[in-house]
């Protein structure tokens, strides 16, 4: 549950996102709360890590990159900006510990700074710290993909941001890491905002606060989890949820051609009122 008394951290509102002639995001409007797991959730090439790569402030050089419609970041992200684990990152950094470091923060980590970061990293969640430390020296390269990603989003929670974002990061995971991995988004969640990009419906019935649905592009739907997941607010979500699928055979190549057709062809779904 959100408290309506806080505004929301990141406020988008008819937002399109183009590249040269295609339209990759087509009137985006959802909210990011300041606390609370915020799941963007759709099938492949719905447009997930491209939303999440606008909510946390990455770079797109215009031209060929244009931006229009309403995209506000409130404080306090003017302070601390948001932090990004993207979609199966591989870190520079030699070993396990010093990606557990800020990329800016070039030096060797000692013993007391390695001794530091694992107190921080206790706190921050007693269960990562337990299976991250005897990794904490070995090289990345010879990682298991489950601690590597575990510590990669132990990475993103140790700085200091309200607004972490991850992008699918429980791929290629599974068992007792994948758990883990659950159990520090929710224990963190409660203490900032969270926005998770998945496929898993599973994961996002557990942890999400809300849900933002998308496909090709369009926002199907985005509304309080228990809405979503209970009382599907269109005929969509319901396919999604019984299907997993949501591809529409129209314009897989522009959204805003896409939402033309869908104007004419599905009466149920929520279609923008502004122009493109």
């Amino acid at each position: 549950m959100t408290d309506a008394s806080r505004p929301p951290l990141v406020t988008l509102e008819g937002f399109n996102l183009t590249l040269g002639p295609r339209t990759l995001l087509h009137d985006i409007s959802c909210s990011i709360e300041d606390r609370g797991v915020h799941v963007l959730l759709g099938p492949g090439g719905a447009g997930k890590s491209t939303l999440l790569r606008v909510i946390a402030q990455a770079h797109f050089p215009a031209p060929p990159w244009r931006m229009t419609g309403r995209l506000d970041h409130h404080p306090p992200l003017a302070v601390r900006g948001p932090a990004l684990m993207a979609q199966k990152e591989r870190p520079g950094a030699p070993t396990l510990l010093e990606a557990l470091f800020p990329p800016a923060d070039t030096r060797r980590p000692d013993a007391h700074d390695c001794a530091a970061r694992l107190a921080q990293m206790q706190a921050l969640h007693v269960p990562t710290a337990a299976h991250v430390e005897p990794h904490l020296r070995t090289p990345v390269e010879a990682l298991p993909p489950g601690i590597l990603a575990l510590g990669l989003v132990a990475a993103t929670f140790l700085q200091p941001t309200p607004l972490v974002c991850l992008d699918e990061p429980t791929t290629d995971v599974e068992g007792v890491i994948f758990d883990t991995i659950l159990a520090l988004i929710e224990a963190q969640a409660g203490q900032r905002a969270v926005v998770l990009v998945t496929h898993h419906i599973g994961v996002a019935r557990r942890l999400a606060s809300k849900v933002t649905l998308l496909t090709q592009g369009l926002c199907v739907a985005s509304c309080d989890a228990n809405a979503f997941f209970e009382h599907p607010p269109n005929v969509e979500t319901g396919h999604y949820l019984r299907t997993g699928g949501l591809y529409l055979p129209l314009d897989e190549r522009d959204a805003a051609a896409t939402a033309a057709a869908l104007r004419r062809q599905l009466p149920s779904f929520p279609m923008p009122t502004r122009p493109a």
